[in-house]
């Protein structure tokens, strides 16, 4: 409750001070003034301002207003979290995602692209299994703990070195945006530290559960100027890394680019095949070596 005149600061420019503060960017104001006219009120509104009382102030009625102004609020908030939060986690989703990744190349705050921006695309493993035989509050359960795990891992890893925000993007995929300098080095540091975090056995309730993953990395600009390009292409360097066998973090490539555009052809290519009845069936013998005798046949 923010009256308008104050000594030193005005209502006005606290309000924008509190608005630009992360943690109360979102805090309910009401502001208070013996201005009425229009200017007044839109420069109120301008200012941040969720609501505007004039006085003389109908005390009796204040309770009731603020009653109003933060029910209001905490709709908005929920409707926020919707939007740009998943649900099982709490961690930013894939709105979130691309808008952090946006506004990072936009330049938006102290995030400008001269800083570099990175991401690292993470798959995981097994979690189908957890929930196939433990039930989905199980793997819920061990999502919740791998995604705010690798949170903390990556604030504590990156420093202020760079800006770092967590995403679950899927439903075992997460996206790691990183906007600082040497974003390339920075985001293979980062992805070794998550593949060794996730070395060790993640422990829900009474259970331990070992986890694998695959990871991949983009850059800007090299790699894509938008933020679904860069998503997008963190991914397949993740999945070609993954059809390969590769033990490390790879980084996109025109090559992997290519591998990939391949095996969706290829993918496209086989299902219309099979609609068509293109295939045929051979079997290959099998012989025992120590007998020479046929031991079975491979179908291909």
């Amino acid at each position: 409750l923010l009256d308008v005149t104050m000594p030193r600061l005005d209502g006005y420019s606290v309000c924008r001070a509190l608005r630009a503060a992360p943690s109360t960017s979102r805090l309910p104001v009401i502001m208070i003034t013996s201005h009425d006219d229009s200017a007044s009120i839109d420069r109120a509104y301008d200012a941040g301002a969720t609501d505007f009382i004039s006085k003389p102030v109908n005390w009796a009625l204040i309770p009731r207003r603020l009653r109003y102004v933060l029910r209001s609020a905490e709709s908005e908030t929920r409707v926020r979290d919707l939007a740009y939060f998943d649900p099982v986690t709490g961690l930013p989703n894939r709105q979130s995602a691309l808008r952090f990744v946006a506004e990072g190349l936009a330049g938006d705050d102290d995030r400008a692209p001269s800083r570099g921006l990175a991401v690292v695309s993470l798959a995981l493993h097994g979690v189908g299994r957890i929930g196939g035989n433990f039930g989905s509050v199980a793997s819920d359960g061990v999502l919740r703990v791998v995604g705010h795990g690798l949170a903390r891992l990556l604030q504590s890893k990156a420093g202020d070195r760079a800006l770092v925000e967590f995403a679950r993007v899927g439903d075992v995929e997460f996206i790691a945006s990183i906007c600082g300098s040497e974003p390339e080095a920075l985001a293979v540091e980062l992805a070794e530290a998550m593949t060794g975090w996730l070395r060790e056995p993640v422990n829900f309730e009474e259970h331990e559960f070992f986890l694998e993953c695959g990871l991949g990395v983009a850059v800007f600009p090299q790699h894509g100027a938008d933020a679904e390009t860069l998503l997008s292409r963190a991914a397949a360097a993740r999945d070609d890394a993954m059809v390969a066998g590769q033990g490390v973090c790879p980084v996109y490539s025109e090559e992997v680019g290519a591998r990939s555009r391949e095996r969706l052809a290829l993918d496209v290519e086989l299902r219309r095949a099979v609609r068509n009845e293109e295939l045929e069936l051979h079997f290959q013998p099998k012989i025992c070596l120590a007998s020479g005798k046929l031991a079975g046949v491979e179908a291909l």
